[in-house]
């Protein structure tokens, strides 16, 4: 009995005492306890039934899987999420944030954020490391207008795209920014404004952090009831959308130019934040945001809320691990108070993988105050801060420190008259005459490119009619152009025939084709339905028709947009009169569609020959003074000094730089007036105006040469009407113009295409893989076997994504890894720089470590290297990416490689016999849906060869081990003689595929002497290839047994663009005169056939600009042929040979440079430069062209720089084969310079004696940039 009441006593007693514990822990007791855990258990249960919008790859060890599920191509819903929302859908926001920093303090904080219908708020913060601040210029008020695009965000000059979704972005700014001056606040100066461009490529590093979904609910829960909150599934429901976004840590790598400064590359941490749908404006908020990323190789993110009667202290934080993956950060002691007091330091702790860690924080001086939100309602403070660990880790970051505003400012004062954005078609219309006045002539679908810009600038002229006017016009749309196609037998065949012959499908000479097409077209009359619009039409604008001119121009679509220009590429008739003479012309526009400037135009930019045309119609206004205004400075894209160039008359002789008009260059304010800053005056020697009767003609104009043709009043008129055409189109704008009788008309408003244009440096690293911190080690050892110099574009998307993504699925399945640890969104074993292949040493030596380098880290590296080469510093950097090995782990590999031992021979026989029974079965790939399809599915069947691949690589290494072991024993260190007996004894192994090349060879070789005799080493390849293929000796048997054993072998066998000897055995007579690579073979052939079908189809212009393509990339110029992928690739292309020949150290860490050698011009005795315009950026060393007429262009040659008189549109199918082009004559908006700034070609004008200064052959280099052409060597020697 004493027992009983004993231990009830003690039952008691630990009650009370838990009561007591409780009491003082949660204030109110036991029943707060009580009330926290049950809210927790709702809150998980809550959690776990939130559907993840990111990919979890939970079918990762399915092994019968596809590229979309194990991470290698993005999903249909990792494009949904990561690309701007449509007007449709939105809601409260939708935009995109991006936070960079390196080791040096420079700072970039950047973001587009759509806060309601055509508003924006945007920022740019720039932090250098010489204490320079650039922002945007303006007050506190972020909100700009903005128009909504497919793929990216832009807004003022900054355009932010989704290149890959969850793996690669693209940031690009090209205007003006405020410097700010810490001493212009004093002075009560004016802060400078400065053009600065940059462009950076974002690459992922970590999978993403959904802040909605990925919460602790212990956290979640202390902060609603701190609140007073009793919480329920509609506070949860709120609570998701304020913190629906995601964030996703990686590398911005890029060139930043300040002008006036050198321009700087730059490599910045960085943390991208998707923001979804967050309207946290509307509460009463403060918040506090922490962006860090420590130099030894990991950030951290912290995020403290507070919204009024809601939440309270709400704290979330993150780091990441390793390879990659989240993990969450609990207890942390921040207090948002804190903050009011504006404090210099800060000090906080929390916990990190099981250990408190103390964050010392101190903000640098510098900070910046911005409002967001539709009616400005949070302030927004952007302070940059240098934080240290209590383990010593230093690192930089910024604070985003909100809280609500104490007003609201709803008025928009930078708001636009009107934004003139295309319409969407709410149905199909058939209608075969548009007016411009029409709403549909403002859809490019029905008006075609040049018609629908025509659309919109009706549209303004409305609201503006003081200012400016656009001539009466209509538009021949769309589907009369096919209608007149369809109702016309002939026309359908000779087109179909033309695309054929262009397609390559059937023999044919492509320019007789084209005169045949055209005179086909011009054969066939317009139907009398078409002709009577045209005629209701005109009538329904002009009571008379026969004293007005008109102008009939084409306007395909896709024309005059910001991917293709289209300038010059087809017919425009200038003073048309009468019915019968519009409609001659308005068929001479269609027909002109299928000429061959046309159709070459369309097949180099992968787009299709039989596609829709409008045709635009307007009256003419015999202009006094015509011209063109340039809102930025088309090369520079500065926008400081906008500039018109005119001429008296039409405009004609300013666009076709018949004569040389005079040059207005303007200052922009900041308050988007201008003012006249300069007047060139120029020759003028002729003008284009009206005739009498019907057409144009030119006229000599001497005595108008020395006086300007636009007056300081005229020409601030035209450049404040260009300034607000481009905030209405929200980007800068390319405007025909024209005066007549004291009134301004404007004829055309075109985007300026180039502002954006990749830089070298983005198409050169753009798959390179980031770095965690500048203490990763690459080496080009053993891989730069296979992959000799740079691969292919599609060789790395294709063979080294593949071979990493899943070795990196194979180690996470193998060592049991947690899934969140799998991040396929960047190279994990080989990464890749400069498009070199190399091998992480950090990944591939030192994933598995033990206090000491080990004797197996020690066997790999001689394995690699042919000796020992690991440092403590690497094995340090491989402890804090991997930590240690535990014993029980250590054991565990010991077995593995015990039991594996006994079947690597029946798995080298297993996947020897799968790949000799294996075919790619390309002869059913007929179309280039399923070749691309074909090609996708193979990629089960090459995980498990590289899965095969790497346990016989593997334990290779341990056998090496083993050896060396043996070979090592009583010696206190490995030396070059345990090296050389380790050579020995490899050298004993048979049976090596490899080695049996050069003995085929040589049995080969001796055959044909043999046999038939050593003149066949003086036939040339094609002919002794012949003889071989068809000997029925010992030596044809020889060559064909050789072709069936290695005919998938070649020079750089991993990548996709070699051709194997199978495919091209003229290499492998040349010569004369392995598991993976095997099947590697097969994805070359499928790429070759998919390449010549696109060919076909009209979407590449060659077969082997595939190769300069990735597979993310091909796939979308199969959906939407966007034009502006062919020229990524051929500008890819043009660099491939410069990147052959970069050298690297053996070890490099951090960053990888190239070993190069700056050209030495001085070295040259009979070098000289001359000096022009420079009208397209860009640095090149190639061998001139001197072409004097284009009857000599066939003399042209692949990479030539092309120096001429001047070029007009018939040189354009010349330009994609050149590397450079200098001309005598031109201006900044000259034929040439035109196409130059398309293509990204350097290019120089006004170079008056070029002609006569160099010879064809000779070596010169070509500085677009600065304008200069400078002889190296002569062409004597070449």
């Amino acid at each position: 009995m004493n027992e009983l009441v004993s231990v009830f006593g003690g039952v008691v007693g630990f009650i009370i005492a838990l009561g007591f514990l409780l009491n003082t822990s949660y204030g109110k007791g036991f029943s707060k306890w009580i009330k926290f855990r049950k809210t927790v258990r709702f809150i998980r249960s809550y959690q776990r039934k939130i559907e993840k919008k990111l990919p979890t790859f939970e079918l990762l060890p399915k092994a019968d899987f596809s590229p979309y599920e194990v991470g290698l191509l993005p999903s249909a819903a990792e494009y949904k999420i990561e690309y701007p929302c449509s007007s449709e859908t939105f809601q409260h926001c939708d935009g995109i944030h991006f936070f960079g920093v390196d080791a040096s303090h420079n700072l970039i904080d950047i973001c587009i954020n759509e806060v309601q219908d055509n508003v924006a708020t945007t920022w740019i913060f720039l932090k250098f490391n010489n204490g320079e601040e650039y922002r945007f210029p303006g007050d506190f008020d972020t909100r700009v207008s903005y128009i909504d695009r497919e793929q990216s965000f832009y807004s003022s000059a900054l355009q932010i795209k989704c290149l890959n979704p969850l793996r690669k972005w693209r940031i690009s700014f090209n205007g003006l920014l405020q410097k700010s001056n810490s001493t212009s606040d004093k002075e009560g100066k004016d802060e400078e404004l400065i053009h600065v461009r940059f462009s950076f490529i974002w690459l992922a590093l970590s999978v993403g952090q959904e802040l909605d979904v990925d919460f602790n609910p212990k956290e979640l829960t202390r902060a609603l009831l701190d609140a007073s909150k009793n919480v329920e599934p509609e506070d949860l429901r709120c609570f998701q959308d304020m913190q629906n976004r995601y964030e996703q840590w990686g590398q911005l790598m890029g060139t930043c130019k300040i002008k006036g400064q050198d321009e700087q590359e730059l490599y910045l941490w960085s943390c991208k934040t998707r923001i979804l749908d967050n309207p946290m404006w509307s509460k009463e908020t403060t918040f506090a945001k922490f962006y860090m990323y420590f130099k030894e190789g990991f950030p951290l993110k912290l995020e403290v809320l507070d919204i009024k009667d809601f939440l309270s202290s709400y704290t979330q934080a993150y780091t990441l691990l390793g390879l990659g993956g989240i993990e969450m950060i609990s207890e942390c002691d921040f207090k948002l108070p804190i903050l009011q007091n504006k404090p210099t330091k800060i000090n906080f702790s929390c916990e990190t993988s099981g250990k408190i860690q103390n964050f010392a924080i101190e903000f640098t001086k510098q900070k910046e105050v911005i409002m967001v939100g539709p009616n400005l309602e949070l302030s927004v403070t952007l302070q940059p801060f240098k934080v240290t660990t209590d383990d010593g880790y230093n690192g930089y970051g910024i604070l985003h420190f909100g809280k609500s505003a104490e007003s609201v400012i709803e008025s928009f004062v930078n708001s636009p008259p009107l934004l003139l954005k295309e319409t969407n078609l709410q149905e199909h219309t058939d209608k075969f005459v548009v007016l411009l006045t029409d709403n549909d002539s403002k859809n490019s679908l029905v008006s075609g490119g040049k018609g629908c810009s025509l659309g919109l600038l009706t549209s303004l002229a409305k609201e503006r009619p003081l200012e400016f006017d656009v001539p009466k016009g209509f538009i021949i749309s769309t589907a009369a152009f096919e209608n007149h196609i369809k109702t016309n037998g002939s026309l359908s065949y000779a087109i179909k025939r033309l695309v054929d012959i262009s397609g390559e499908k059937i023999e044919g000479d492509l320019k007789t084709e084209c005169i045949r097409c055209v005179e086909e077209f011009q054969s066939v009359k317009m139907s009398d339905v078409l002709k009577e619009d045209i005629k209701n039409a005109l009538f329904l604008q002009h009571t008379s028709i026969e004293d007005k001119r008109f102008s009939i121009r084409s306007s395909a679509c896709g024309e005059d947009s910001e991917d293709l220009s289209a300038a010059g590429q087809m017919l425009t008739v200038l003073g048309a009169r009468g019915l019968n003479n519009i409609v001659d012309a308005v068929v001479k526009c269609w027909s002109s569609k299928f000429g061959f400037e046309a159709v070459q135009y369309a097949r180099q930019n992968g787009q299709p020959i039989r596609s829709p045309m409008a045709v635009v119609v307007q009256e003419m206004v015999p202009s006094e003074v015509s011209g063109v205004m340039f809102t930025v400075d088309p090369v520079t894209g500065d926008p400081s000094h906008p500039y018109i160039t005119a001429n008296f008359g039409l405009g004609e002789t300013v666009v076709s730089a018949l004569a040389e008009p005079d040059t207005i260059i303007l200052t922009r304010n900041k308050v988007n007036s201008v003012s006249l800053k300069e007047v060139v005056i120029g020759s003028k020697k002729s003008q284009i105006h009206m005739k009498a009767g019907e057409g144009t003609e030119e006229k000599s104009l001497d005595s108008e040469l020395s006086r300007s043709c636009l007056n300081e009043e005229w020409a601030v008129k035209i450049g404040s009407i260009g300034i607000l055409v481009e905030n209405c189109f929200c980007s800068p704008r390319d405007i025909e113009w024209a005066v007549y009788k004291n009134k301004l008309y404007l004829l055309q408003a075109r985007p300026v295409t180039t502002l954006h244009t990749e830089t070298d440096f983005e198409l050169i690293h753009d798959q390179d893989t980031p770095l965690r911190s500048d203490n990763e080690f690459w080496t080009k050892a053993n891989v730069g076997e296979v992959y000799l110099s740079a691969t292919s574009p599609l060789g790395i998307s294709i063979i080294c994504a593949a071979h990493d993504v899943l070795s990196h699925r194979g180690q996470i399945l193998r060592e049991k890894m947690p899934l969140k640890n799998y991040c396929p969104f960047y190279f994990h074993m080989l990464p890749i720089t400069h498009r070199h292949v190399t091998l992480s040493i950090i990944d591939i030596l030192y994933n598995q470590n033990e206090k000491e380098i080990s004797s197996r880290q020690k066997a790999f590296e001689v394995a690699l290297f042919g000796r020992s080469i690991g440092t403590a510093e690497m094995h340090k950097a491989g402890v804090k990416k991997y930590g240690y090995t535990s014993k029980t782990k250590q054991w565990a590999l010991t077995v593995f490689i015990f039991m594996f031992s006994f079947k690597i021979k029946s798995i080298i026989k297993e996947t020897g016999e799968k790949l000799r029974q294996y075919k790619f079965p390309i002869e059913t790939f007929v179309s280039v849906e399923k070749t691309f399809q074909g090609l996708l599915d193979q990629f089960p069947f090459y995980n498990s060869i590289v899965e095969a691949h790497g346990i016989v690589t593997y334990m290779a290494s341990m056998y090496n081990l083993i050896v060396l072991t043996v070979l090592g024993r009583g010696k206190d260190e490995w030396d070059s003689q345990l090296y050389c007996d380790f050579a020995t004894v490899l050298s004993s192994c048979s049976g090596v595929e490899s080695a049996n090349v050069p003995e085929s060879l040589r049995d080969l070789a001796q055959s044909i002497v043999k046999n038939l005799g050593t003149s066949f080493s003086s036939l040339d390849v094609n002919n002794a290839c012949k003889i071989l293929s068809n000997d029925e000796g010992e030596s044809g048997i020889l060559f064909k047994e050789f072709l069936r054993r290695h005919g998938h072998r070649c020079i750089k066998e991993f990548d996709m663009h070699s051709k194997s000897w199978a495919m091209n055995p003229e290499n492998l007579v040349s010569i004369l005169q392995s598991m993976v690579i095997k099947l590697v073979d097969g994805f070359r052939q499928t790429c070759h056939q998919l390449g010549k079908l696109m060919v076909q189809e009209g979407m590449l212009p060659s077969c082997d600009l595939i190769f300069f393509l990735d597979l993310e990339e091909i796939k979308e110029i199969i959906d939407t042929r966007k034009p502006g992928l062919i020229s990524k690739a051929v500008r890819r292309s043009r660099l491939q040979p410069q990147l052959e020949k970069l050298q690297f150290p053996e070890i490099m860490k951090g960053i990888p440079k190239p070993i190069v050698k700056e050209e030495n011009v001085s070295k040259y005795s009979k070098s000289f430069t001359l000096k022009g315009i420079p009208v397209c950026q860009g640095k090149v060393k190639a061998v001139a062209r001197v072409v004097t007429c284009i009857g000599e262009a066939p003399t042209i040659k692949n990479g030539d720089v092309l120096i001429t008189q001047s070029t007009d549109i018939g040189w354009t199918p010349y330009f994609p084969l050149l590397s450079g082009v200098v001309t005598v004559l031109g201006g900044l908006i000259s034929h040439g310079a035109v196409v130059a700034r398309e293509y990204g070609l350097p290019c120089v004008v006004g170079v008056q004696e070029a002609m006569s200064a160099f010879k064809s052959g000779d070596v010169i280099i070509l500085d677009g940039t600065n304008g200069t052409i400078t002889k190296i060597e002569s062409s004597e020697k070449n």
